[in-house]
């Protein structure tokens, strides 16, 4: 008798409860989204900068041996003199054996002799090195040092083995440069200690796939890209190499980019984040709000069902006592 009041009952509380879950399900996930890519970003910059702190205290230590020799009592002394020193490459070789960081050291004198550690070759002249802008502006400048990252020009061989192709590597080289000044605040010379790019990479942005923090890094200068032999994303270098400082985006749909100033004014670091783990990590939100969902829709039936009785029975009940009475 009442089963069409029934069933307008359940209908109305499905319906019902099944526009509320549908809008309380998207309005979480979007939340829950927000939130999940909140902390996405938050975590790859904490990564980042903790990266890049790391390999500045590995720099630093150049800077310390830098000053071992700029300090040195006995190279200022000898570089006093107008004749070549017989000593000063002994102890470039022992500044640079003795520090974790150097690759290798030189010096430029202003009589135009050139000091240099045993392990490489090749090294480019003065007139070489003023060729690159940055450099010969700090020639100029009354600072007393400066780091130059650069891909040329670049010493020819290091360790026997062949590092650049007439002065320009796609490797890419770090120098500390720093003027060797005396008592007097006349100037002696340019040493130079250089840092291997690859022992950054390796050291600080090697992230590997599988880590927790999955990522790529390159270091852009003065819009050339300084090369690493484990990058493996297949992003053509042209739609990073001019990235701004200090910004983030999305690139292709793919990855997320974070772009850091490091090391000098003119030197980019871009991270490349694949936006598959933190896709993958929505689809199973999604999935986990589905499935609640869908319980909640079923439970919701039975609710509803439960309720449409408890409302119809006591009806049925009274109809029936009422046509027993007339009886």
């Amino acid at each position: 008798m009442f089963k069409k009041l029934r069933k307008k009952i359940i209908i109305y509380m499905m319906c019902s409860t099944a526009v509320f879950i549908t809008v309380l399900g998207i309005t979480s996930y979007f939340i829950v989204r927000t939130n999940v890519y909140k902390n996405f970003v938050q975590f790859s910059h904490q990564n980042i900068t903790q990266s890049i702190n790391s390999s500045l205290f590995y720099i630093n230590s150049s800077v310390q041996s830098a000053s071992m020799i700029t300090n040195n009592n006995i190279i200022i002394e000898e570089l006093k003199k107008d004749e070549e020193s017989t000593i000063i490459n002994p102890i470039l070789n022992n500044v640079t054996n003795s520090s974790f960081g150097a690759m290798c050291s030189y010096l430029y004198d202003i009589k135009g002799h050139i000091y240099q550690s045993s392990n490489i070759g090749y090294l480019p002249s003065l007139d070489a090195m003023n060729e690159n802008q940055h450099i010969a502006e700090f020639f100029a400048d009354e600072k007393k040092s400066f780091i130059s990252i650069r891909t040329s020009p670049v010493f020819g061989i290091y360790d026997n083995i062949k590092y650049s192709e007439e002065g320009k590597s796609e490797y890419g080289i770090i120098s500390y440069i720093e003027k060797i000044i005396d008592e007097d605040d006349s100037l002696l010379g340019y040493l130079f200690v250089d840092i291997n790019p690859k022992k950054i990479y390796d050291n600080f942005f090697n992230y590997k796939e599988g880590d927790i923090f999955e990522a790529q890094s390159y270091i852009i200068s003065d819009n050339e890209y300084i090369k690493y032999i484990n990058h493996s994303y297949n992003v053509p270098y042209e739609k990073i190499i001019n990235s701004q400082n200090d910004t983030q985006y999305i690139l292709d749909n793919k990855y997320l980019v974070i772009t850091y100033s490091v090391y000098t004014d003119y030197t980019v670091l871009v991270t490349l984040i694949p936006l598959s783990q933190y896709r993958h990590n929505m689809i199973v939100i999604a999935v986990v709000i589905l499935v609640l969902s869908a319980i909640m829709i079923i439970a919701s039936y039975y609710i509803a069902s439960y309720t449409a009785k408890k409302i119809t029975n006591p009806l049925e009940r009274l109809v029936n006592k009422m046509q027993n009475s007339k009886l």
